[in-house]
Order: C-alpha cells, then sequence, then structure tokens
C-alpha cells in the first residue's frame, strides 16, 4: 500500500509529527486562549466519588432500558465523568508518552544515551507499540460510544465538529 518500508516509514513520522504538532496546539488553545483545560478535562472530586459509577451503570444497564443519560451536556461541562477520566489518561498520560517515544524512536542515535537509560530500544519500541495498542482501543471504544445516541449515528456529527446542537428548553 506504502510502496517500499522505507516510504512506510517517512509516512509514520510525518504522521508523528502532524500529531505532535497538533497536540501541543490543542493544549496552548485550553491553557491561554479558552483558559478550560482543567474544567473540561480534569475530573472533579465528584466525577470520582460518583460520576463514574452513574455514569457506568448507565452505559452497562440503563441505556438498554431506555433511560436518560444522567450527564447532560452544557458548554460549562462538556464530558461526563467516565469521558474525563478517559480524556485524563489519554491526553495527559498516554499522547505525551507516544509522542515522547515516538521522538526518541526518530533520533535513536543523538538520543542513544536516554534510550539506554530508560531501558534499552527494545523497551521503546515494546512501550511506543503498547501505546499504540491502546490509541487503538481507544478509538474502537470511542465510536462504539458515539453510537449510543437517539439515533445510531446523532453523535458523529458533534464528534467530527466539536459543537453540539444544544436543545432547547421552554423557560
Amino acid at each position: 500500500i506504502f510502496g517500499t518500508y522505507k516510504a512506510a516509514i517517512n509516512l509514520h513520522d510525518v504522521a508523528g509529527v502532524t500529531v505532535s504538532i497538533s497536540f501541543f496546539l490543542w493544549i496552548l488553545y485550553y491553557l491561554f486562549v479558552a483558559r478550560s483545560l482543567v474544567k473540561h478535562y480534569v475530573p472533579n472530586l465528584d466525577d470520582i466519588k460518583r460520576g463514574i459509577f452513574r455514569q457506568a451503570f448507565f452505559y452497562f444497564f440503563e441505556y438498554f432500558l431506555g433511560r436518560k443519560n444522567p450527564h447532560i451536556a452544557t458548554p460549562d461541562s462538556k464530558f461526563n465523568a467516565i469521558q474525563k477520566m478517559s480524556y485524563l489518561f489519554i491526553m495527559f498520560l498516554f499522547l505525551p508518552l507516544v509522542i515522547v517515544s515516538g521522538l526518541l524512536l526518530m533520533n535513536i542515535d543523538p538520543l542513544r544515551g536516554w534510550i539506554i537509560t530508560i531501558g534499552g530500544i527494545k523497551f521503546l519500541v515494546d512501550a511506543h507499540y503498547l501505546l499504540a495498542c491502546s490509541f487503538f482501543a481507544f478509538l474502537c471504544v470511542h465510536i462504539y460510544m458515539a453510537t449510543l445516541g437517539h439515533t445510531p449515528f446523532a453523535h458523529f456529527r458533534q464528534m467530527w465538529t466539536g459543537w453540539e446542537k444544544m436543545e432547547s428548553h421552554p423557560q
């Protein structure tokens, strides 16, 4: 599909640099422009104590009984507790680790000392691969969870655009 192995590696490197730049732009935007990184993406105490259990119970049982989602998305509360926890791991742990491991793998000769310090090339390749598997698993779950709207494709538009059509409630 990609021609040569070298072409596939080059494409992978370009994709990695693109993802890295996108990540840093995302984090800068939420830190300095929107100023809502912690509010939207970090679970609060109530999310940890009650929200995760309440949302999991909804996803595993109540959804299939036709009950309403306990979390109502608002501009101030975009994500439910499980979504916040997922994004916390994905965006603040896994993605930085995959970026660092990828940069190390792209620059083996000049960064050989660092690579040896963290466990060697085999450890680094394995870690990068396992992180990639985690992203693939997250993608599969993300796509499945998106089908849990009032219709199977109701949430895909808002995932793509980043904007949810808010229901108007009579005053």
